[in-house]
């Protein structure tokens, strides 16, 4: 797994955005992360990973707003 929490989210959007990764990808790698960490934390109370990828598989809408 790629190191992406050196990254805020403006840089992880950028980095969806030029191509370098996909959503998908970054959700694997959050999933992974949470997996690791929640049992000691218990911060993640609900987790709907499938909902999440079926959301992180569809196209990337850019509005005006994102021009």
């Amino acid at each position: 797994m790629k190191d992406y929490e050196r990254y805020d989210a403006v840089g992880l959007a950028e980095l969806v955005r030029q191509g370098a990764v996909s959503a998908a990808e970054l959700l694997r790698a959050a999933i992974a992360r949470i997996d690791d960490r929640n049992e000691s934390l218990n911060a993640v109370i609900a987790k709907d990973y499938a909902a999440a990828m079926t959301q992180a598989q569809r196209p990337l809408e850019i509005g005006r707003a994102h021009v």
